[in-house]
């Protein structure tokens, strides 16, 4: 959230919206990890796999931080969802 001048605010948070178009194989899936997991995988976010093999996924996060992040393919594993 930016004030008129532009300066950020800090305290708030905001939806933050991760989008990749990518073809994965059966029993992949699509995380997006990072700074505010201490990229931990299991704490990851899961994005959700939508028409034209796009992957998506929302988040919130607190302003007035800089994020680092990237996306990671994982195999689901047998009797998980």
């Amino acid at each position: 959230l930016a004030d008129p001048s532009g300066k950020v605010s800090e305290g708030h948070t905001v939806l933050v919206e991760f989008i990749i178009p990518f073809e994965t194989q059966p029993g992949q899936r699509i995380l997006a990890v990072g700074t505010w997991c201490d990229w931990n995988v299991q704490k990851g976010l899961i994005l959700t796999y939508t028409k034209g093999g796009i992957w998506k996924g929302t988040m919130s996060l607190h302003t007035g931080s800089n994020y680092e992040y990237k996306y990671v393919i994982a195999q689901a594993q047998v009797g998980s969802t």
